[in-house]
């Protein structure tokens, strides 16, 4: 299944920046936060959560495929090395342009799988790449029997009653979902984009049953493409009034691991662990956190984290 593919973890990204590059980068990053504001007032909404294309089905079955074996290496991890259990229950928050990953944990033996989104970016997914994901999970082993997926994907494209389903509720209010009903929740490079964080905790704390676990992947990094890869920590070095004038539908709120901690403790969550598993190499962190906005400069090690998984339980 999924979680037989997550081979590397802790995954170092090394950066080569000299100090002198400082204000180079920081005048870049400025420029392309504020044409992207100005885009997106031209062409309003959130509307690209990957850069892969839908129709690349290869690449996107890869990729469903990758996040869940995180999310459940992850869960095993945290959960004294037990994984998903059949009957439980999912929600994923945020899953993107399509519901992949709810196919792959049905046939992990999820009973019912609810991707909840404040886009609706997966309302047009092409019918053959949930056809193409199905028979790639057909030839491997599955917890549950493959004609089950199958019927549970045409009951989802028919808009009949079915374990996979899909809410999108733009005030991200989660009232469309009963409370307690959750066993497990994921996530994936969501959390980032929502700007009240303690709110987030206590909607999904209502939705949880007892016991429930969260296991969110949360990128920490800068999302402008050729800046993630150059400058990662690009969208710190700005004060809070110029990214609040500048930031758009999506803009990654930079909230740091320990305030999500916080966040979800204070909801009422417990065992909160904060795993590190995209970290920087320490040169670059050292040579730009002068040139970072304050409230970003004095910790140096948590700098260095450009993306955790954050794990804890009701």
């Amino acid at each position: 299944m999924a979680g037989d593919r997550m081979d590397t973890m802790n995954k170092e990204q090394h950066i080569n920046i000299q100090p002198w590059q400082n204000p180079m980068y920081h005048l870049l990053g400025a420029g392309t936060q504020m044409l992207k504001k100005l885009r997106q007032r031209c062409r309003p909404g959130y509307n690209s959560p990957r850069g892969i294309s839908i129709h690349d089905y290869a690449r996107v079955i890869d990729y469903d495929l990758d996040v869940t074996a995180r999310w459940l290496h992850y869960l095993r991890r945290f959960n004294h090395d037990r994984g998903l259990v059949p009957g439980q229950a999912v929600l994923e928050v945020g899953p993107g342009a399509d519901l992949g990953n709810g196919l792959i944990l049905l046939a992990g033996g999820a009973s019912a799988y609810t991707g909840f989104d404040m886009n609706p970016l997966a309302s047009d997914t092409p019918d053959a790449l949930y056809e193409a994901l199905i028979a790639r999970l057909a030839s491997q082993e599955m917890e549950a029997d493959p004609s089950i997926v199958e019927q549970a994907c045409r009951d989802f494209q028919q808009g009949n009653p079915s374990p996979l389903s899909y809410v999108v509720d733009p005030s991200f209010s989660f009232d469309d979902l009963p409370s307690g009903h959750v066993d497990l929740i994921f996530s994936h490079a969501a959390f980032e984009h929502i700007p009240d964080i303690p709110l987030l905790a206590k909607h999904l704390y209502r939705v949880s049953k007892p016991e429930a676990i969260l296991v969110a992947y949360i990128d920490l990094k800068t999302h402008h493409g050729f800046l993630a890869k150059r400058d990662p920590l690009n969208m710190y070095r700005y004060g809070p009034r110029f990214y609040r004038m500048f930031s758009y539908p999506g803009s990654p709120n930079r909230v740091r691991p320990r305030e999500y901690e916080a966040a979800f403790r204070e909801a009422g969550w417990s065992d909160a662990i904060v795993y590190p598993d995209v970290e920087f190499n320490r040169e670059y962190v050292d040579a730009v956190c002068p040139a970072l906005a304050s409230a970003y400069q004095a910790e140096r090690a948590d700098m260095r984290l450009g993306g955790v998984v954050l794990c804890v339980r009701k």
